[in-house]
């Protein structure tokens, strides 16, 4: 893991955080997690070991952090 692969995935979340947050809502409301950014986010994090739950984390930050600075 470098510091740079995190700050890249920290950057994709802040430029897709929208697309993001729906395919989550999708995902949970369908079960189904489409082939899309949080797939991309994921394989970006594959170094972490747990890539989909550490890109949903991501997510999830991402947004509380916006919502609460609107």
């Amino acid at each position: 893991m470098s510091i740079n692969d995190m700050e890249k995935a920290r950057r994709f979340v802040k430029d897709n955080l929208t697309e993001l947050c729906q395919e989550i809502l999708e995902w949970h409301n369908t079960a189904i997690l489409r082939d899309g950014k949080v797939r991309e986010l994921a394989q970006m994090l594959k170094f972490t070991g747990c890539d989909l739950a550490v890109a949903e984390s991501m997510i999830n930050s991402a947004a509380l952090t916006f919502v609460a600075n609107s």
